[in-house]
């Protein structure tokens, strides 16, 4: 199983932390999760929140615990055979701190997903549809590789 994956943050700095992470299979089915931020989960940005449009409030009142989303995507990603992010230094590192803030390993490497191609849907800085957007480009790409086979 292929998965894509994106993780939206409370911001792009050293300290932030995931807030949200979503991820499509190779069939195009996905899964989506806000995350209650941990205790000591602290940086937030407002320019990444009016980007992304998710408040903390909006996590507090939505999210899941930041432990069951990080068991969750271990059990996802334990079961996929490759692992494919637009962004894989910054996603990386929310996905490590996400498992490590309980206790569990890293879940996996994050591979780079090129661009496949210029029609590609814009990133809406929500996980779930960002996801999709890479499962997307990944469908294109297996097209076009039929066509020309």
């Amino acid at each position: 199983m292929i998965l894509f994956l994106d993780i939206e943050a409370s911001g792009i700095h050293f300290g932030s932390y995931p807030i949200e992470i979503g991820w499509v299979d190779d069939t195009g089915t996905g899964e989506s999760h806000l995350i209650r931020p941990a205790r000591t989960w602290t940086f937030w940005s407002d320019t990444s929140e009016a980007t992304h449009g998710i408040s903390r409030q909006m996590l507090e009142r939505e999210g899941r615990d930041h432990a069951w989303v990080a068991r969750r995507i271990t059990e996802v990603l334990g079961k996929a055979d490759a692992v494919y992010t637009d962004a894989p230094e910054w996603d990386q590192a929310w996905l490590d701190g996400l498992t490590a803030v309980v206790g569990l390993p890293p879940a996996c490497q994050l591979a780079d997903f090129a661009e496949a191609e210029e029609r590609r849907p814009r990133p809406c800085h929500r996980a779930l549809e960002d996801a999709r957007g890479l499962w997307w480009r990944w469908r294109r790409i297996q097209e076009e590789a039929s066509r020309h086979a």
